[in-house]
């Protein structure tokens, strides 16, 4: 899978220092379009070869993702959403006409992390696209599915699929998470373990946690390589349900970049959080 992004913040073309934060399924198994249809691969093309991430299917003309994905795109028609494949590219290619980043989104602490982006024409639903359910609510605890196209392997060196891989991944409450991360964030749950061998890495940014097959509680946003290589910090989806439903009513009406004026500078290295998303 594809170095997208998952903060490390797992998209953005390695403009910090290795280890702090970043998204993709390594050690992943393959899987198949027809167990997530929901899935969406998101090619941005505006900076240098451009960068990668997951998204998720809210309706014919809605994707949702992660904030942090959109991270220095200052222009329309750049962007491209593919659905119905397994494969990275093929599939059917729409073009994003509109990008919604939440009004608060936090580059430094990275919280609401979270935006959607509408699509120029609309998606037609069959066996191989099919919408998310957008939870209301999740549970403490229990076992969710992440599949995505990002880094499959990281050691010796990244190594990339362009087919879609998946991954089980154990959620936590903010209790335990609070253990090993002395700053969890309202809008944010933990899911993984310390030393997984599977995990979501490079590429896989805004990728959906799916609960039961088709509710989705969370999106890759980061992950604190100080702490852990494995454990990933994910944007509470219902948290967010109220935002998502109010901008989605909006964001195929207007051709429209809402995003915010990113200040990549104030970073605090000394935390190990870093943004980066993968380059192409």
């Amino acid at each position: 899978m594809y170095i997208t992004l998952l903060i490390v913040v797992l998209n953005f073309a390695q403009i910090w220092t290795d280890g702090d934060m970043e998204a993709r399924v390594v050690n992943g198994i393959l899987t198949k379009i027809q167990i997530h249809p929901h899935s969406v691969f998101l090619f941005m093309r505006e900076l240098d070869d451009g960068h990668v991430c997951g998204g998720s299917i809210v309706n014919q003309r809605v994707i949702l993702s992660a904030a942090h994905c959109f991270e220095g795109i200052t222009k329309l028609g750049v962007i491209t959403a593919n659905v119905g494949s397994s494969h990275s590219y093929k599939g059917l290619k729409f073009l994003v006409k509109s990008v919604r980043v939440h009004q608060k989104y936090d580059t430094i602490k990275i919280i609401n992390d979270i935006a959607l982006a509408g699509l120029e024409n609309s998606i037609v639903f069959g066996l191989n696209t099919k919408r998310i359910v957008i939870a209301k609510q999740k549970s403490n605890e229990g076992m969710a599915k992440l599949a995505g196209w990002g880094v499959v392997q990281e050691y010796p060196r990244y190594e990339y699929s362009n087919y879609l891989h998946e991954v089980l991944v154990p959620f936590m409450s903010r209790e335990k998470c609070k253990i090993l991360y002395e700053r969890i964030d309202k809008g944010t749950f933990c899911g993984g373990r310390i030393n997984a061998v599977s995990h979501p890495s490079v590429g896989d940014s805004g990728s959906p946690l799916v609960f039961k097959k088709y509710t989705q509680i969370g999106l890759v946003s980061y992950k604190n390589n100080q702490i852990s290589k494995s454990m990933i910090i994910y944007t509470d989806v219902p948290y967010y349900y109220n935002w998502i439903v109010e901008n989605a009513r909006s964001v195929f009406c207007k051709d429209e970049l809402h995003v915010p004026d990113f200040n990549y500078s104030h970073i605090d290295s000394e935390e190990g959080l870093i943004l980066f998303r993968n380059g192409r």
